[in-house]
């Protein structure tokens, strides 16, 4: 995988890699030709809510950075619901 393709995967995942609002990812504009072929390759998705484009890593994302998927991490589901208990 070219690096910099894992670069942006990474950034999605630093970001919090689920349901992150596209605001807080810290990519650069020379970034969106990699963030198209991120999603054709369907390492990256997201849903629209509110005006608002929220990005996720899919099985395959997280499988490309050789990371495990934070749904299975125990410190995963507690960082999730606390992320919407207190926003």
């Amino acid at each position: 995988m070219a690096d910099d393709l894992k670069d942006l995967l990474m950034l999605v995942y630093d970001a919090g890699a689920e349901n992150v609002p596209a605001s807080e990812i810290a990519w650069r504009q020379d970034q969106m030709p990699i963030l198209m072929r991120a999603l054709n390759m369907g390492y990256v998705r997201y849903r629209e809510r509110a005006g608002t484009k929220h990005f996720y890593l899919t099985r395959a994302g997280y499988s490309a950075i050789g990371i495990e998927p934070l749904s299975y991490s125990p410190s995963a589901i507690l960082s999730g619901w606390f992320r919407r208990v207190f926003g």
